[in-house]
Order: structure tokens, then C-alpha cells, then sequence
């Protein structure tokens, strides 16, 4: 957390801290709001992580993360939703943002095939292996991401998710 951005939004922008942070501009009462929004943000990671994995272990790991406190999740491949403001975009958007990523190769669900921005400059997708076009840029039609998330596995079943850290808002503000 940055110290100084937080003093000098507080000292010369009463009014903007007061619409972020509430009335309460107290250390105590500014933590509260930050440790507030991370949970709300951690919670919502979660729920569309489950939606978006269709297997019943990994949906159960999730539910099972603990909501003591705001969870971050941490390393590459952890997903763009969980960095960014993704959720707030529409599905098709998301999947649009992420075609051509250079570490996120999306897959045409009927083929496997790497999908591309359509060629006629739509807002649809095309398939490099099928050539089929007007592909609907969903979940139905592109393989479910994120599909780059790390798992201990046993027995062939995931147990275990790797990546996730509990943070704790102590220290000097």
C-alpha cells in the first residue's frame, strides 16, 4: 500500500477521500474500507473462478477457501480477471481481450483450434485450424479459461490450489 498517495489524498482532497474511504479518515476506518473492498474483490474472484471451471474437485476447493480475511492470488498464469478490473466486462469482451495474447492461446471448443479476431473486422472470432467464422465469442464456443491455474493433484483429481496468499493490513499506514 502506498503511504504517501493515501496521506496526500486525504490531506488535499477531502472531498475525494471522503467519497472513497467514507466519513471515518481514521487509520482504523481507512484500513476498514481497504480490507472491506479486498474481500468483496476475493469473493468475487472466487465465484467466477467456479463458474467459469466445470469440475466438481476444483469447484470444491474454492468453496472451501477460507473467508477470514482478504485472499490474493499471486504468480503468472493466475489469470487476468484477478488483476484487472476484467469482471466488470461484459463475458464477450473478456474473451475478446484475450484472443492473441501472447501466454493465452484461446481454443475454438468444436476443434481445439487457436482462435483470431474475425476477418472481416466484426466482433466475432475465427478458428485457425477449422476456418470456421461468426464464431460467437462465449463460453459455449471458446474452451473455458482460466485454464492456466495450478493445482495439486492426487490421484489424478485436483486437491489443492497453488498461488493464493492471506493478506493482513498491519504496520504503519
Amino acid at each position: 500500500m502506498n503511504k504517501k498517495l493515501l496521506e496526500k489524498l486525504i490531506d488535499e482532497h477531502d472531498g475525494d477521500a471522503t467519497r472513497v474511504f467514507g466519513d471515518d479518515l481514521t487509520k482504523r476506518g481507512i484500513l476498514a474500507t481497504i480490507s472491506e473492498a479486498s474481500v468483496d474483490f476475493q469473493e468475487a474472484v472466487i465465484r467466477e473462478d467456479q463458474r467459469l471451471f466445470d469440475h466438481r474437485s476444483v469447484r470444491a476447493i474454492y468453496s472451501s477457501l477460507s473467508n477470514s480475511g482478504p485472499l490474493f492470488r499471486l504468480g503468472s498464469g493466475t489469470g487476468h480477471h484477478s488483476k484487472t478490473v476484467a469482471m466488470a466486462l461484459p463475458e464477450a469482451d473478456r474473451i475478446r481481450a484475450n484472443v492473441g495474447a501472447a501466454n493465452n492461446k484461446l481454443k475454438h471448443a468444436k476443434c481445439g483450434g487457436e482462435v483470431e479476431h474475425g476477418r472481416c473486422g466484426d466482433r466475432t472470432l475465427s478458428c485457425k485450424r477449422c476456418d470456421e467464422t461468426g464464431i460467437q465469442p462465449d463460453f459455449d464456443n471458446v474452451i473455458r479459461f482460466p485454464k492456466t491455474k495450478r493445482f495439486v493433484v492426487y490421484n489424478g483429481e485436483p486437491l489443492h490450489l497453488l498461488g493464493w496468499v492471506k493478506a493482513s493490513f498491519r504496520g504503519p499506514l
